[in-house]
Parts: structure tokens; C-alpha cells; sequence
């Protein structure tokens, strides 16, 4: 029979084993009923969210950074980071960047045989509007638009003209501004056509209007002032420069009432003074080149390659009458390479000058895109334009229609067969001038305008 010290060290060691037991169950128990309430059901809001993780598991979470040329890669932080909730992977570039869209339309002028198809005989009034309709919704699905205003508003007193001294009715303005357009290039040739009265009369008829305009100016004050837009938080400068002037000279006394473009000089200055007042992308607007000629000049080569190397992004050209190649260039913008453009030219937006090639021009949109990092263009598409002319009750009108295969143009005057042909035509002839899909320089289709554009 074991001794009474035998039985009672076997009690003590029985009593610690069940003490044992009884705190491994407590244990159990409290984990069970902590997974049970942190842990939902599948499908749960909580579920979504995910779950806590205790303190005692170390977690490595990778983060994902964007390079300056977009491409993702990815550095760990050290294990002994101990996050208590599942960390989220944190960008340089904005998680929404902002994204806006351009666009800018090319020569807008109104010759003879238009102002006479612009005039009511029963009111005695001028009505532009009609004009611009079919394009309208076209320009008003940008964000901010702009063109260049190749007349004069001098008023009735001068006579109205066309070529070669443009003097046209002041409701040129208004249809332009409803139309769609945000802002005018006023330096062209044609800026002095009706000297510098004409010049001062005109600018008072865009404040009329309520139009912005750039290019011309009252005083050497004016001049020195930088348009800026701000487009959704998107700050853009945009400068307008010719590189002539027809028939007239610019006054000696006032060297500062018109842009010249010159070798460029001036218009990289301004562009320097853009980003030193904020600019997030700097515009230019030119009037150069030859005329009738689907081809850039050296001149144009020239100027247009030193500007994007110098602070502007893009160069919207007019002046030739026709639509000329659009170029790509990547160039240094603080040490990290961007992407620039350069359109010579956008050809026609609405003239009475109907032989091929004149007939036409684009809209040509300008992508951008904001975040962290800051701005840049993301790429050009272009829709091609054709001025529809057609008598209806012996008198001739002007339309400006969109060009889109598969999409009817909305328009109060009816497409002749010969207007399709060529409209099918000036597809073709564009497209052959400025596609370039691996430089991002694509064309529109229906789909780029919800809402607007209704298919056949």
C-alpha cells in the first residue's frame, strides 16, 4: 500500500496537470469567440473591408510607386512595419487624375458672297448661326475651345467686305461664341486690314460679346499680359502669334497691337513667363506657313521644333487653308522626358473657298491629363470638317459638317449626292495627311461623342 506522502504528491501533481487543462480550454475559447466576432459573414460589408489582424503578425505590405514613364514597380518596407489593418497601395500619380479634352478649330472667315447669305431681308439683320450648326455640339463637347478669327468686325460705317480686306457684321462674334469656340486668335494676316481702328473696333466687339480673344492688343500693357485658363484645374496658357500681315504694315508707334512671330523669340518668352505664373501646359496659336500648300514650310519646321523645345506644348497652325501633317516631338520638360505636338495647320473652318483641299479643315482635340506628378498631352484625335455650300431659294448657303463615316450630319440643308462624294473623299485625303495611331494622333469616331453624333 503506497505511504501517505506517496498519495499526496500524486494529488498535487494531479490538481497542476488539471489547472493546465482548464487554462488551455479558457484559451480556446477566447479564440474562438474573438474569431467570432471579427470575422463576417462572406459577402458582408465587414467582409469586404477585410479583417484585423492581430498584433502579434508581422506583415510586409509591398507598395506600388509610378515612374516618370507610368510603368508601376514596387519596394517593400521592413517586416518590422506591423500594420492593424490591411494597408492600401499608395501612387505618386493621383488615384483620379483629371482629364480634360481641347479643341481648336482653323480658319474662320467670311467672304462676299457670305455675307449676302447671311442676311435676313426681312429683319435687315446678319445671323451667323446657322452656319455653325451642324458643328456646334462638336465644339461644345471639348472643354474649351478655340480658333482663329481671320476678319475684322470694323463696323458698318467701312462698308462690309470679304477678300482681300475683311470687314464682316459684328453677330459674326455671337454666332462664333455660341457656337462653341471660348476663346479667338486674333493675329493674323488680315489683322490690320481695317488699320488699327478697325483692329480697336474689333476687340471692342469681342468685349461685346463677352469673347476672349489673344494675339491683338490695345496697348504695350495688354501685350504683356499672359492668358491663362483655368480648365477644370488644369491651368493653360495659350499665346497667338502671325508670321505676316497682307497689304498692311504695323505701325511703327505701336509695334505691340499685333503678335509677330518673328524667329520665335517672343513667343518663348511669353511661354517662359506662362510657367513662371503657374501654367500646367502652354498653347500656341500660329498663323504661318504658305498658302495652299499641304506641306509644312522649313519655316514652319524650323520655329515649330525650337518653340517645343523652349516651354510650348502644343502648336495649333493656321494661315495655309489646308490641312498639313501633324508632328510628335518628345522634348525635356524638367528632366523627364514629355510628349509634344505641333499641327501645322487645320486648313479651313468655314470660307467660301470650295476647290479641293480649301474645302476642308479639322477640329483638332487636344487630350490632357493632371495628377500628383502634373500635366501632360496624352494624346490628338481629329475630327475633318466640310463646308457644305448649297443655294436653297437661289440663295446660296454655307454649312460646316462633321465628317464621319457611318454618322448622318444634323443639318437644315440637305447633303447633295455631290456633297457625300466629296465628303467621303475628305475622310480619305485627311486621314492620309495627319494619321499617325503610334503617336497617339487618331481619328474621332461616333463613339467620341456620345449623345451628339447619331448613326445612320
Amino acid at each position: 500500500m503506497p505511504s501517505a506522502g506517496r498519495i499526496s504528491g500524486v494529488k498535487h501533481r494531479l490538481r497542476n496537470v488539471l489547472v493546465v487543462v482548464a487554462l488551455v480550454a479558457v484559451g480556446a475559447a477566447g479564440v474562438f469567440l474573438w474569431r467570432a466576432g471579427n470575422t463576417a459573414a462572406p459577402g458582408s460589408s465587414r467582409a469586404a473591408a477585410g479583417t484585423t489582424l492581430p498584433a502579434e503578425t508581422p506583415t510586409v505590405v509591398a507598395t506600388t510607386t509610378a515612374g516618370s514613364d507610368g510603368a508601376a514597380s514596387t519596394t517593400m518596407p521592413s517586416p518590422t512595419t506591423v500594420p492593424t489593418t490591411p494597408a492600401t497601395p499608395s501612387t505618386s500619380r493621383a488615384a483620379t487624375p483629371t482629364r480634360i479634352t481641347i479643341a481648336a478649330v482653323g480658319d474662320i472667315m467670311v467672304h462676299e458672297s457670305q455675307l449676302a447669305g447671311s442676311y435676313d431681308t426681312a429683319t435687315k439683320t446678319y445671323d451667323f448661326h446657322p452656319s455653325f450648326a451642324p458643328i456646334a455640339p462638336y465644339l461644345q463637347a471639348a472643354d474649351f475651345t478655340v480658333g482663329n478669327f481671320e476678319t475684322r468686325t470694323a463696323g458698318g460705317a467701312r462698308g462690309y467686305s470679304g477678300f482681300p480686306l475683311f470687314n464682316t457684321p459684328a453677330p459674326i462674334v455671337q454666332a462664333v461664341k455660341d457656337a462653341g469656340i471660348d476663346l479667338v486668335g486674333a493675329a493674323n494676316n488680315h489683322s490690320l486690314d481695317q488699320d488699327y481702328d478697325g483692329l480697336v473696333k474689333t476687340l471692342d466687339t469681342f468685349d461685346v460679346y463677352d469673347l476672349p480673344y489673344v494675339g491683338n492688343y490695345r496697348s504695350a500693357a495688354d501685350q504683356k499680359k499672359v492668358f491663362m485658363a483655368d480648365v477644370r484645374g488644369v491651368k493653360l496658357a495659350f499665346l497667338d502669334y502671325t508670321e505676316m500681315l497682307s497689304r498692311k504694315t504695323l505701325p511703327a508707334d505701336k509695334p505691340w497691337s499685333v503678335n509677330m512671330l518673328g524667329d520665335g523669340s517672343a513667343c518663348i518668352a511669353e511661354a517662359k513667363a506662362a510657367r513662371a505664373q503657374g501654367a500646367d501646359l502652354v498653347i500656341a496659336m500660329l498663323h504661318w506657313g504658305e498658302e495652299d500648300q499641304r506641306s509644312q514650310s522649313a519655316n514652319q519646321w524650323t520655329i515649330g521644333t525650337r518653340l517645343l523645345k523652349n516651354g510650348v506644348d502644343v502648336v495649333v497652325g493656321s494661315h495655309p487653308h489646308v490641312v498639313q501633317p501633324i508632328a510628335k516631338l518628345t522634348v525635356d520638360r524638367g528632366g523627364r522626358p514629355s510628349t509634344a505636338y505641333v499641327a501645322y495647320s487645320l486648313g479651313n473652318f468655314l470660307s467660301n473657298q470650295t476647290w479641293q483641299y480649301s474645302d476642308s479643315g479639322i477640329v483638332l482635340y487636344v487630350d490632357i491629363e493632371k495628377d500628383d506628378e502634373g500635366a501632360r498631352v496624352t494624346g490628338i484625335r481629329y475630327l475633318p470638317v466640310y463646308v457644305e455650300k448649297q443655294p436653297v431659294a437661289g440663295q446660296d448657303q454655307w454649312r460646316v459638317v462633321p465628317v464621319l463615316p457611318g454618322v448622318e450630319p444634323v443639318t437644315d440643308v440637305p447633303l447633295s449626292t455631290a456633297s457625300r462624294a466629296r465628303m467621303a473623299q475628305v475622310w480619305e485625303e485627311v486621314k492620309a495627311q495627319v494619321d499617325d495611331p503610334a503617336g497617339r494622333i487618331t481619328a474621332c469616331s461616333g463613339a467620341d461623342f456620345p449623345g451628339v453624333a447619331a448613326t445612320r
